[in-house]
């Protein structure tokens, strides 16, 4: 995830196994920060506050 400007906030957020819960996974705060997160497979959330120019890529990356 990359945030570029606008000193907002995103946050990567995991379905808990109530079913109902998101869980913090992963947060990137400052304007112009980057951050890689390697996450188990399961429903996520992306949640952006007050971020511009926000970009974010999800990658399968598959075990045999």
């Amino acid at each position: 995830m990359q945030e570029h400007g606008g000193g907002g906030s995103v946050t990567l957020q995991r379905l808990a196994a109530d079913g109902l819960t998101f869980a913090t996974a992963f947060r990137v705060f400052s304007a112009d920060s980057s951050a890689t997160a390697y996450v188990p497979s399961g429903t996520y959330q992306l949640t952006i506050v007050t971020a511009t120019d926000v970009s974010a890529d999800l990658v399968l990356m598959e075990t045999f």
